[in-house]
């Protein structure tokens, strides 16, 4: 969650209470294997967003 915090210049622990939230709405899932954490989205809205978001910011090559 560390380098996740970073990347979204946001701190741990405000981090730690989105994804909460989004546990708690059935938005993303998690894995545990260890001490890392992992999680991922099923979600249709979660879905459609990150596909929109890669065609702005990753177009297809003409």
């Amino acid at each position: 969650m560390g380098s996740l915090a970073v990347t979204l210049h946001i701190s741990k622990s405000a981090l730690s209470q989105h994804l909460k939230k989004m546990r708690d709405l059935k938005v993303v899932a998690i894995r545990r294997d260890r001490q890392t954490v992992f999680y991922s989205s099923n979600h249709e809205g979660v879905l459609r967003l990150l596909g929109t978001l890669k065609g702005i910011f990753d177009p297809p090559a003409a």
